[in-house]
């Protein structure tokens, strides 16, 4: 044998010594594998192992949209604060008066609005419940200043000719100044001015006679509450 067939061989024989170590390598490397793959099958979970598409999505927040109530119905309709207290009432009393009142934080009634058979009317009440400011309108409008023992000071109208008009009245109730428009448009004054004669109040000033007692429009019956709940 020649020395050139002497070196190939020895080239085919280190090739094959290659080969032999990478294939053992790659033997090593697939046991390896088919070994491992059993042990982390055991540790992980069944949620990981699942394919991505058929895996559960993140659920989306569905949107709530807020039921409107077309009409809604009742006889008595109540407004609570953070305690409990009643602070706005609206209904229908058993005399069909509709009203509406506020109290504030002490229980207090201040305000009442409503309606009754005789006009639509408003009332303030001061922080003790005393009645001090009135409004009504029934043929014609009117408006009422009280005093702290709720006797009625100042009126002011107008009335069945048109015309404007303001009283003034004692502790008692008793008319003792007026002012205002007659129907023509001139001014009167009750008592008359010094040397313009004696004005006369004029007739269908809408005012009630001063000792009128009837009760102010919206005030409860007697016997009943006056301010507090």
């Amino acid at each position: 044998m020649s020395g050139s067939d002497l070196r190939s061989l020895e080239r085919r024989m280190t090739a094959l010594e290659t080969q032999n170590r990478q294939l053992r390598r790659g033997l090593a490397l697939a046991v390896t594998a088919a070994l491992a793959l059993p042990v982390l099958a055991a540790f992980t979970p069944l949620g990981q192992l699942q394919d991505p598409v058929d895996a559960p999505q993140a659920a989306v927040p569905e949107v709530v949209v807020p039921e409107v109530v077309e009409e809604l119905r009742a006889r008595r309709l109540v407004l609570v604060d953070e305690r409990g207290e009643e602070r706005v009432v609206a209904g229908v009393d058993a005399k069909n008066t509709a009203r509406l009142t506020i109290h504030d934080d002490a229980g207090t009634e201040r305000v009442r609005i409503g309606v009754d058979a005789r006009a639509a009317f408003a009332l303030l009440r001061d922080e003790q419940g005393r009645k001090r400011v009135g409004m009504a309108c029934d043929a014609f409008p009117h408006l009422m200043l009280l005093d702290s023992h709720q006797k009625q000071r100042i009126h002011a109208s107008v009335g069945i000719t048109e015309a404007p008009s303001l009283l003034f009245l004692n502790q008692r109730g008793d008319f003792t100044l007026g002012m205002g428009l007659d129907a023509d448009g001139a001014v009167w004054r009750r008592p008359a001015a010094q040397g313009a004669g004696d004005a006369v109040e004029p007739e269908g000033s809408a005012v009630p006679p001063a000792n009128d007692d009837r009760r102010q429009p919206g005030e409860p019956e007697a016997g009943s509450s006056s301010g507090k709940r």
